[in-house]
């Protein structure tokens, strides 16, 4: 009887370690699961104004190869450029819109996209 008794004490002890086991792989399985989900989440691109006179002007996004404060600053480099140059007139600026940019052009030439 005692063997018996033995046998079911192990046998129940055994059932709940398949079940913490069981619990483990399973909360294992989850948190693998959220980290891929969040992983390959979209993120939003990175943001910067472009400024002139320390106001904002429009904000541009980066990439990676080219980050968008690096951006912002070059556009507004090209911007300062264009309004220092004399020989420029304020008429020949214009907007030409593209499928996913603005370009502003002075003249022929490309300010900033």
């Amino acid at each position: 009887m005692n063997r018996l008794i033995a046998a079911m004490i192990r046998q129940r002890a055994w059932r709940h370690v398949h079940r913490a086991a069981l619990s483990c792989v399973l909360a294992f399985v989850w948190i693998v699961g959220a980290a891929a989900a969040q992983a390959n989440a979209p993120v939003a691109p990175e943001r910067a104004d472009v400024t002139l006179d320390g106001r904002a002007l429009f904000p541009v996004r980066g990439t990676t190869s080219f980050p968008s404060e690096k951006w912002a600053q070059e556009i507004g480099d090209r911007i300062r450029a264009i309004a220092a140059d004399p020989s420029i007139r304020t008429d020949s600026l214009h907007v030409v819109e593209d499928v996913d940019r603005y370009r502003i052009l002075a003249g022929e030439g490309s300010a900033a996209s």
